[in-house]
Formats: structure tokens, C-alpha cells, sequence
């Protein structure tokens, strides 16, 4: 029988995930480019001057700097269960409710931090 891809919710809160290899991989590999949005994205899109400014810029950047560090870190342990395992098998996660919204964000990051690079483009139209 062929290994699937699986997510549950269980009843403490905990995410339950099973990961083929070829997934695990993947998300491994997603993972590997967290952080993409650079950090002055905000303040490239946002106008303003003056010393204020200046110090309201300098302590988002440092909470945003901070911030990043506290997922990377959270994301440490899971991303040493995702090496391949020799013979490839399916990986069981259990996450709690912390390590899932580390998860969550850094998923996020990517994928915004994707979006920018490729210009902000508009979605796509429906093709009903």
C-alpha cells in the first residue's frame, strides 16, 4: 500500500502529521528558505521621515529580527526529523500547538517571500 500524505487534529490540540519521504523532503527543502521576506519589505511600502519614524522603523526591524530568530529556532528540531531516513519510511510529527503555528508562520514567510520575488503578481482568474 502506497504511504499518503496525512494531517489530524487531535484532541489535546496537538497537529498529527505523516510525512511519505518524498514529502518530507519537499517541506525540508521549503523550510531551507525561511526567511524570504526581506525585513525592510514593510518599510519599503510604507512612507515616512523624520526621527520617529526612524525609531519606530528601528524597533520593528529589531522585533522582526527577534522574531525571526525565536521560529527559526523553534523550527530546529523539527527540521532534524525531516532528514531522510535511510531505509525512507514515513515520519510521524506530532506538533503542539506552538510548534504548529512556528510551522505555519515559516510556511507564510516562504511563500510571501516567493511572491515578491516574483514581482507581487496579480492572482489568477477563476476558469470556471
Amino acid at each position: 500500500m502506497a504511504q499518503r500524505l496525512s494531517a489530524r487534529l487531535l484532541p489535546d490540540g496537538r497537529v498529527q502529521l505523516r510525512l511519505p519521504t518524498m514529502e518530507r523532503l519537499l517541506l525540508a527543502a521549503v523550510l531551507r528558505h525561511f526567511p524570504s521576506v526581506p525585513l525592510d519589505y514593510s518599510s519599503a511600502t510604507a512612507s515616512g521621515q523624520g526621527a520617529e519614524w526612524e525609531e519606530r522603523e528601528a524597533l520593528r526591524r529589531e522585533s522582526w529580527e527577534s522574531h525571526r530568530e525565536e521560529v527559526r529556532r523553534g523550527l530546529r528540531p523539527l527540521l532534524e526529523r525531516l532528514r531522510p531516513a535511510k531505509p525512507p519510511s514515513l515520519l510521524k510529527l506530532e506538533l503542539d500547538p506552538d510548534q504548529t503555528d512556528r510551522l505555519l508562520q515559516a510556511l507564510n514567510d516562504v511563500r510571501v517571500g516567493a511572491w515578491l520575488e516574483l514581482g507581487c503578481p496579480d492572482p489568477l482568474p477563476d476558469f470556471d
